[in-house]
C-alpha cells in the first residue's frame, strides 16, 4: 500500500509564493499556501498531493517505491 505524501518544502516543486501577504501574514513565512511549479499555482500546505517528488529523489525512484 503507498503511504499518502503531504505538500510541503521537502517536494521538489513546492517553494515559498513570490508574492508578499498573500495571506496577511507579511513575509513571516507562517502561511499555509506554497507555490507548486509543477501546477503553476499555490496550492495548500499539508494537502494530500499524488505528485510530491521529494528533493533527493527522481520521478522514477517514486515509482518504483525507494524511500
Amino acid at each position: 500500500m503507498k503511504e499518502m505524501d503531504f505538500c510541503d518544502l521537502r517536494c521538489q516543486y513546492a517553494e515559498f509564493p513570490k508574492a508578499d501577504a498573500i495571506d496577511g501574514s507579511g513575509s513571516c513565512r507562517t502561511f499555509v499556501g506554497l507555490y507548486c511549479t509543477l501546477k503553476k499555482s499555490l496550492v495548500m500546505k499539508n494537502k494530500i498531493c499524488d505528485l510530491k517528488v521529494y528533493r533527493n529523489e527522481t520521478p522514477f525512484q517514486k515509482d518504483q517505491g525507494s524511500t
